[in-house]
């Protein structure tokens, strides 16, 4: 059972937690995720079943507000699955982003691979 989670670090309630947010990403392990360089908001995994998995991270409109107890608290914001691309039968175990050209990418597998992954209209999110 396989799950991504990002928490919003702006805001820390009094009890200690921070705005998370859940996705179930299938049911396969995510064994890698990477922030482009170019976009913070933009977040590429790879998984079990060989899969990447691009999302974008989407603030709320507001990233604080007041809890039951009138203390202060963040709110946190939504993943949205842009792509998910197979690209192998087994694990993705690594992926890194080129820091010169946006969009462009490595990731591995078990399968002793290495592929360059491009994703286009990178400007556009």
């Amino acid at each position: 059972e396989g799950g991504l989670h990002v928490w919003d670090c702006s805001v820390l309630s009094k009890e200690g937690g921070m705005a998370e947010v859940k996705n179930k990403v299938g049911s396969c392990t995510v064994w890698t995720g990477r922030h482009s360089p170019d976009n913070r908001e933009v977040l590429m995994t790879g998984s079990g079943a060989g899969t990447l998995s691009l999302y974008q991270y989407q603030y709320p409109d507001k990233r604080s507000g007041v809890d039951g107890d009138g203390n202060k608290a963040g709110v946190a914001g939504k993943m949205n699955l842009l792509q998910s691309q197979q690209i192998s039968d087994q694990p993705i175990n690594c992926l890194d982003w080129c820091a010169d050209k946006p969009g462009l990418l490595v990731a591995s597998s078990f399968d002793q691979r290495i592929r360059n992954v491009i994703v286009t209209k990178m400007n556009l999110l």
